[in-house]
Formats: C-alpha cells, structure tokens, sequence
C-alpha cells in the first residue's frame, strides 16, 4: 500500500511539473522506478507543514 501511494503522489508531482512547462508527461514515458523517485519531493512539504503545525499547538496547548 505504502508502495502504491508513493507511485501516486510521484505522478501526480510529475504530471503537475511538467504540464506547467508545457510537455505532455505520456510523451516522455518515465518509469515507475523514475515515479517513485520523485515521491518524496511531492510528500516533503505537506508532511512537514503538519509537523510543523503539531509542534506549534503541542507549545500552544502544552
């Protein structure tokens, strides 16, 4: 399951990055190795947003 969603949130980032330059992503045919490579840039930011949130209310709250 980790392994499916990691393949989703690499094409979803890939399909956005490279439409926003104007390439169609099905032309360039990237692997699904090359998909979960580009994973961890897509779940970076909004995993540590959260922590970032969590940290400010625990000091908040605690």
């Amino acid at each position: 399951m980790a392994i499916g969603l990691l393949y989703y949130f690499g094409n979803v980032y890939q399909r956005a990055y490279y439409t926003a330059l104007g390439v169609i992503p099905e032309d360039l045919q990237f692997s699904v190795q090359a998909m979960l490579a580009k994973s961890p840039d897509a779940i970076f930011l909004p995993l540590w947003f959260l922590l970032v949130c969590g940290l400010i209310v625990l000091l908040v709250l605690g």
